[in-house]
């Protein structure tokens, strides 16, 4: 999404579904957790995962819900360590192994191979997942998907992650590599997320809002992989919304236990859908509208949704490190990520020159401007959208450097001005704006606001209720 502590296909047709996942899933970019990483290493986060529908919601469930996380993405090999044993079997199946850790998991299209600490080897089917659970399983749970009992967790290449996993191999990509999901209940999950996506010493009411806003994003994106079949529900990273594992953080679980089971919803949507909850790190004084930064179109008619409408409001944020930002491109530099980002997105900017102006063309509703007109050399326009030129701007190409925080164009605010072959890049804010600002919501904690009144600051017209 956005943090505060803190991507090529042939056909045409899978052009715009990546120009589609890049855009609709910014969410955390520029989130406290991106940030927290940018200080350290170069990354870039551009999400992507496309759903199907918008998530209608039930006035109320049965039960908390789990949530599949994924941890890890296209390993190649990783350890699984933390209880003295663990249990493993093939998913739907009844045979388990137990195995004494920790347990070293590699595969290949004759299946996972798993090596035990006494160096005994188990080869599990080809074309079957497998599940680990972190501690012996009952009859009654060999033949059951309900594998979760408080305080189970495993030790994932070194990080702790509530729950029990998932290995998942990608056998449509010759099983070289697999995946592993972490699967949880929600309410396990959210301080993981709470701890990493706003900083330690921060209020009590920010975390709350954080809380619900996280819960709802997470439930959104849910049920959209579950319509959409996917394996996983949402990314550990800032593709979705950051998450750091088991965490003892206690105004992370305060603010979860307070908030537990409350949702934003859309009283426009069907039913009373759930919000596309967005947050970002920082909006710089000019929210903007989820119209204007991600497709509307079918599939992602969530987006059109009132309360993610950008209005003018006050703001809190004047203390985030990327409340006003500058940094220097070359000319060059700049016109080559472009070009690289619209031959990857189908868009015909990648037949842009070399870039020489950067106009706004549109403004939302928040002030922030929507879309620009981009000017080459030989007098080409191309027009892209506010989040399109900040993707844009940070693409790498072949022998690209790095993007870091020295030299990253932290949002689509922004305004060109152009020297000789250097560029000088003014900014606003970090992320894309649209729906909370976790800085703001910092300034308004601190002048005594609580959760529900911000909330309502933040998507204009959400309602609220409890799920579970």
């Amino acid at each position: 999404m956005g943090s505060t502590r803190r991507t090529r296909r042939n056909t045409t047709r899978t052009r715009r579904l990546n120009a589609a996942r890049q855009l609709a899933a910014t969410l955390c970019l520029g989130t406290l957790a991106g940030l927290i990483a940018l200080s350290a290493a170069s990354c870039e986060t551009v999400r992507g995962t496309l759903g199907m529908n918008d998530a209608a919601t039930p006035s109320t469930l049965k039960a908390e819900p789990e949530i599949r996380v994924r941890v890890l993405k296209a390993a190649a090999t990783t350890n699984i360590d933390g209880p003295s044993r663990v249990a493993i079997r093939e998913i739907g199946g009844t045979t388990v192994l137990l195995a004494p850790t920790p347990v070293t998991v590699t595969c290949n299209t004759m299946g996972v191979l798993v090596v035990d600490s006494a160096g005994k080897q188990t080869r599990f089917v080809p074309g079957r997942d497998i599940e680990v659970v972190p501690r012996e399983m009952s009859e009654a749970e060999r033949s059951t998907s309900t594998l979760y009992r408080p305080g189970d967790s495993l030790v994932i290449s070194g990080t702790s992650y509530a729950g029990f996993a998932r290995v998942s191999p990608r056998w449509n990509e010759g099983a070289g590599t697999f995946d592993i999901i972490s699967v949880k209940p929600i309410e396990t999950y959210l301080p993981g997320v709470l701890s990493k996506e706003l900083y330690a010493n921060w209020p009590l009411q920010a975390y709350e809002a954080q809380a619900v806003a996280a819960r709802t994003y997470a439930l959104h994106e849910r049920d959209r992989a579950r319509v959409a079949g996917k394996p996983y529900d949402v990314e550990s990273t800032e593709l979705d919304q950051a998450y750091g594992g088991g965490v003892g953080l206690n105004v992370a679980i305060e603010a979860t236990r307070t908030t537990r089971g409350l949702v934003l919803t859309n009283p426009g949507g069907e039913g009373g859908s759930l919000l596309r909850a967005y947050f970002s790190s920082c909006c710089g004084g000019h929210p903007t509208s989820a119209a204007d930064v991600w497709p509307t179109g079918k599939g992602f008619e969530f987006n059109r949704a009132k309360p993610l409408q950008a209005t003018t409001r006050e703001w809190y944020c004047t203390t985030a490190p990327r409340y006003r930002w500058e940094v220097t491109r070359t000319d060059d530099d700049l016109s080559k990520r472009i070009r690289a980002w619209g031959k990857d997105a189908g868009k015909k900017v990648k037949n842009i020159n070399r870039l020489k102006a950067v106009e706004v063309a549109t403004r939302g509703d928040g002030l922030r401007p929507a879309t620009y007109s981009l000017i080459d050399n030989t007098g080409g326009t191309f027009e892209l959208t506010s989040e399109e030129l900040r993707v844009a701007c940070n693409f790498p190409y072949e022998g690209s450097p790095a993007i870091t925080k020295d030299n990253r164009v932290f949002s689509g605010d922004l305004e060109m001005q152009f020297f000789g072959t250097q560029v000088r890049v003014y900014g606003k804010g970090f992320g894309h704006g649209v729906g909370m600002c976790q800085y703001c919501a910092k300034g308004m904690a601190e002048r005594g606001m609580d959760y529900n009144t911000m909330l309502k600051l933040f998507y204009p017209g959400a309602g609220m209720k409890k799920l579970y």
